[in-house]
């Protein structure tokens, strides 16, 4: 099996389901996790949210990052394509890849998202924009 950094599918078998199946995965692994970016990023940019965490020498992705960039990598993004998704949100994001996704995932997506760099768990940021618990 490839590894985080160099895994790649093809966009269009990324379902609604697949997202969300997986989302439930991420957060169920890790529920009360509260996502901090590395701090050698965030002297560099305005976000502090980033899909892939980076080498503090080389820059180089290391690991997929923010809980969005966690279940794209999972799904078989590889890190690279998600590191020229920075900057943008979730919503941005799904289009910049071409995902099929239906505007009810991509909501959800930015709600937790949203939910995440608001500080919240992502266990809390899950139920609030999915309407149910792990």
């Amino acid at each position: 099996m490839s590894d985080a950094k160099t895994m790649q599918v093809d966009p269009m078998s990324i379902t609604d389901e697949k997202v969300m199946k997986t989302l439930k995965e991420v957060v169920a692994a890790n529920p009360d996790r509260i996502y901090e970016a590395p701090e050698h990023q965030l002297a560099d940019e305005p976000s502090a949210c980033f899909y892939v965490h980076t080498d503090d020498l080389t820059n180089d992705p290391v690991s997929p990052g923010c809980l969005v960039g966690q279940v794209l990598n999972r799904l078989g993004l590889s890190l690279d394509r998600l590191a020229e998704l920075e900057g943008h949100d979730a919503h941005q994001a799904v289009a910049a890849l071409g995902l099929p996704l239906t505007d009810r995932t991509v909501n959800a997506l930015g709600q937790v998202q949203h939910g995440q760099d608001s500080g919240q768990t992502w266990g809390e940021a899950y139920a609030r924009s999915v309407g149910e618990g792990i």
